[in-house]
């Protein structure tokens, strides 16, 4: 009886003791032990210890694993394999997987320091080989009752034609054998779940022991077993779980598994599951009735089983292969794969898998991901046998020359496929991947914003500011993906970047309607105010002397009803056609900008001001919810493409009450053009610098303004002897405007005598300071902003041009080895493309822990890692160019062996030609000896 899952965390580990000191005596029967350790595993799968650790973070350990291990759980289920009691295995197993679920890393840990110091891990060993082999009797066992269920099928459907299937069912034999071979191999796999090298080795090979157990092909021989007695549905799921444990085994890379695999069976019997797989317990006769009245339901129902299940097999056997293949740089190892798979099969499973996929579904390829349909299942078999054939392609260029880039296949699968190249453990390593399909949704004005505003000061700090957007690049690839389920985005997204063009002629056409058809007119509607009309009045300067103009034209005695001018306007009906236009397009654009992009603004501001004050929005206070309301909407205001869109609406809308509004949209074209762009930059970029230096300069006038109204008042007179400095806030106003304006407040005073030596100084000195000195810095801030665009600019574009942003390895050294490399272009595109790695950083978030290989798991980490860790990034390598250095120093050691074998030639001869004349001057030596010695008798006589 399972216990209350209202039971606290301290009840449910009293019981677990109790249950492992019961379990752990000879005092009770087999049965009570498997009612116990049923119990045991309810508690140890059961989330209901600390339900909110435990919903917290998915890749954590259950805190019911941690608990029933301090209380002995893993001791007693270890323990008690040795024994192989086959009556409590199946359970003893199940309790076992549910202690290392997710790959417990503390009890895998603690297996290891069991098994190397204990003095009976061999006894562990040899019971999981006997659980392994007694697997294999497993499997000839459910062939062998597969077959007789299918003869009485047939015995039945010739003795009673009308018999139902749960009739059937129910007549057929019942399967008695001890089975808990899935079990065996799924505890196997879990024991090394996560890429634990050192229990990887340890099946393998045990060096403390004097009698090595080899587990890995052990397990081997189960796949083999399956193959063997021929395939069949019934095994499907133990072969399944054979080749997920094989490519855990393997997985990491552990290389010496890699090797122990390679060179046994495993890539043969791969080769047969992804490419010749037929089923025996379905065969459609060669002479039967093809047409669908002689095909029943349930042998499509059973056909399309066998398919499903075909595809699975196909998934983990490419899996299993690519394990092999995991950092694999070596030809050698590669050839054994590629010496043994049937290219022109996997091929053939290839396309044939795509077009049933078309077929299955009018999604487009990559869509559908769901692996519990049959699209989903054909979408994985078809992009892992591809990613397999790619990488087989990387060590045979015959097998790269299949990809027709003609064939919609292949375009469609490279395009789905992405390639990193990642250092993991001081290796470079190759990963081929499918790209999620969100990825697709980032748009190009995300991707050309983000590579010029990345930050390029080092190549470290460049792939470091990359990486650290991800977060809010995958947040708007998943923005966009939901807008695109609504067909008005889809519509109103495809004429974003018209509808701009499209208001900008708008504009334009209006304007040029407004220039040609607007005139001075007496009579119609008043459009310009009575201050206007009055300025037409000859001399109507001397109305700085009143508070308006009004009050001049009422003292002089004019009648103000005289000036009422008026505008005619001719081609109203255009005009207003034409605003309603400008109307609809600035709302859409408008309204297309906040879905699209003020969101994403608003949520990259708040991201950086929660990083600055983390200390203040951790506090869990009212007041820091009103705050960051308050800062978001500051931040909406900030987005200056949010204020411009906003104000087109504006005045487009005042546009119909006056159409001279509609000039306004003229400054779209600032929007349409990159120069325009940085000029506005140029103003902006530093416009803090620039307003403190005008308010600066805004004081300095003050104060000459105000020694002006003290001591040279007099001179402010207009031509008609007119004081224009009645006032402190008037002499003000006057030095400004005249002061700058004119260039010199000089120019706004009457010459100076001779001899007012002060009146020099202090127009003299307006001219330097202000003139001179203040709005030179000013241009000068302006001009500087200009040069500092421009040569960050060209900076930019020499490092996106001549530079890999990934590894920055320049033009010219992969230009140079063009022979492996296959030039800067390509390289960038293919071996280190940097959409590839944020794509890899999505396809990372959406698979399964459990499914990650060890380079990707190794990936996540660093990504995962705070701060984030980018050494996994290749700086100042790439594999193309190790390959060139491998060639040449291939070459460069084959010309110094030819070079000492020349030499060694050489020393040989040279020391043969010495034993040569040696050899001569024996010979001649004595015969000259004799001469002399003829000579010498003869002589005398």
């Amino acid at each position: 009886m399972s216990p209350s899952t209202e039971d606290g965390p301290i009840a449910h580990a009293e019981r677990a003791k109790k249950l492992i000191d019961s379990i752990s005596t000879d005092y009770i029967t087999a049965e009570q032990k498997r009612e116990q350790l049923k119990v045991m595993c309810f508690l140890a799968g059961g989330a209901d210890w600390d339900s909110e650790a435990a919903e917290s973070d998915s890749d954590q350990d259950r805190p019911s694993q941690a608990k029933l291990h301090e209380a002995g759980a893993t001791h007693m289920v270890f323990q008690m394999l040795t024994k192989n009691d086959q009556r409590i295995n199946k359970e003893l197993l199940q309790l076992g997987i549910e202690l290392l679920e997710s790959g417990n890393r503390t009890i895998q840990t603690w297996l290891l320091n069991h098994l190397t110091s204990g003095t009976h891990s061999i006894e562990f060993f040899l019971a999981l080989r006997q659980l392994l082999r007694h697997a294999i009797s497993e499997v000839e066992e459910r062939f062998d009752h597969a077959k007789k269920c299918q003869e009485v099928k047939r015995a039945i459907k010739e003795a009673n034609g009308t018999a139902t299937d749960e009739e059937i069912e129910a007549s057929l034999p019942v399967f008695e054998f001890p089975a808990c071979g899935f079990e065996i191999l799924r505890l196997i796999q879990l024991t090394v779940e996560g890429h634990f090298t050192e229990l990887q080795h340890l099946l393998h090979f045990q060096p403390s022991s004097t009698t090595t157990v080899d587990i890995v092909h052990e397990v081997l021989a189960v796949l083999e077993a399956f193959m063997r007695v021929g395939p069949h549905t019934c095994n499907a799921e133990l072969a399944v779980q054979c080749m997920d444990t094989l490519t855990e085994l393997c997985q990491g890379p552990c290389l010496s598994n890699q090797r122990v695999l390679l060179a046994s069976t495993v890539p043969s019997l791969c080769n047969k599951i992804i490419c010749f797989l037929e089923f025996k317990d379905y065969q459609q006769d060669d002479d039967s009735d093809p047409s669908a009245a002689a095909i029943t339901q349930t042998d499509i129902a059973l056909r399309n089983r066998h398919r499903d299940v075909q595809l699975q097999l196909q998934q983990r056997a490419t899996g299993l292969l690519l394990s092999l293949l995991e950092g694999c740089r070596s030809k050698k190892d590669a050839g054994r794969v590629i010496s043994e798979m049937d290219l022109d099969g996997l091929e053939r499973v290839i396309l044939n898998g795509y077009k049933e996929y078309t077929k299955t579904t009018k999604e487009s390829f990559g869509e559908a991901t769901d692996v519990t349909t049959r699209e989903g299942n054909l979408f994985f078999m078809v992009s892992m046998a591809y990613i397999l054939m790619r990488t087989l392609a990387e060590f045979d260029q015959s097998i790269a020359q299949r990809f027709n880039p003609d064939n919609e296949v292949w375009r469609i699968l490279s395009q789905n496929t992405g390639k990193v190249e990642i250092v993991c453990n001081t290796s470079l390593i190759r990963i081929f991947f499918p790209i999620p399909r969100i990825c697709n949704d980032l748009t190009e004005k995300t991707k050309t914003d983000m590579l010029w505003s990345i930050d390029r000061t080092s190549p470290d700090m460049k792939v470091t500011d990359f990486t650290e957007q991800f977060e809010l690049l995958e947040a708007e690839m998943n923005h966009q993906q939901n807008l695109k389920h609504h067909i008005w985005f889809r519509v109103l997204h495809r004429l974003y970047v018209p509808q701009q063009t499209l208001m900008f002629l708008l504009a334009v056409v209006i304007n040029i309607l407004l220039l040609t058809s607007y005139e001075l007119s007496s009579e119609g509607n008043t459009f310009v105010s009575r201050y206007d009309a009055c300025q037409e009045k000859p001399n109507a300067s001397i109305a700085w002397g009143y508070p308006s103009c009004a009050a001049w034209l009422e003292d002089t005695g004019e009648n103000l009803d005289q000036y009422n001018l008026s505008i005619h306007q001719t081609p109203s009906e255009t005009v207003g056609i034409l605003g309603l236009i400008m109307i609809l397009s600035s709302f859409s654009n408008f309204f297309l900008y906040v879905i699209q992009y003020s969101k994403l603004f608003v949520r990259k501001c708040m991201k950086d001001f929660k990083k600055n004050h983390s200390k203040f929005v951790q506090r869990d206070k009212w007041y820091v919810k009103a705050v960051l309301k308050v800062i978001g909407v500051w931040f909406v205001v900030q987005d200056q493409l949010f204020v411009f869109n906003g104000l087109k609406v504006v005045f487009a809308l005042l546009g119909m009450k006056h159409s001279l509004f509609f000039s306004f949209h003229l400054l779209s074209i600032a929007e349409i053009s990159p120069d325009l762009k940085n000029v506005m930059k140029a103003v902006t970029q530093n416009g803090k610098s620039l307003v403190v230096t005008a308010i600066f300069g805004s004081i300095i006038i003050y104060m000459y303004a105000i020694i002006g109204f003290v001591f040279f008042r007099g001179h402010y007179l207009t031509d008609d002897n007119d004081l224009l400095c009645t006032d402190l806030f008037q002499c003000t106003i006057t030095t400004l405007n005249g002061g700058l304006r004119k260039g010199d407040v000089g120019e706004l005073l009457q010459d100076a005598e001779w001899g007012s030596v002060t009146l020099i100084i202090w127009q003299f000195s307006f001219f330097v300071i202000v003139i001179t000195v203040l709005l030179n810095i000013i241009f000068g801030i302006i001009i500087d902003t200009f040069g500092e665009l421009r040569e960050n600019k060209n900076q930019i574009e020499n490092d996106m041009n001549n530079r890999c942003f990934i590894c920055s390895i320049d033009r010219y050294t992969l230009d140079r080895n063009q022979s492996t490399t296959k030039g800067f272009d390509y390289h960038c595109a293919e071996d280190h493309n940097l959409w590839h790695y944020l794509n890899f950083y999505v396809h990372l978030k959406y698979k399964r822990k459990s499914d990650l290989t060890g380079p990707e798991q190794h990936v996540r980490d660093c990504l995962r890692a705070s701060p984030i860790n980018t050494s996994f990034y290749p700086l100042n390598k790439a594999i193309s160019l190790e390959d060139a250095n491998l060639e040449n120093d291939a070459v460069t050691s084959m010309l110094e062996e030819h070079k000492e074998m020349l030499e060694s030639i050489q020393q040989r001869q040279h020391t043969q030609d010495l034993l040569l004349q040696s050899l001569l001057n024996k010979v001649s030596l004595p015969s000259a000896t004799d001469t002399g010695t003829g000579e010498d008798t003869t002589t005398p006589e």
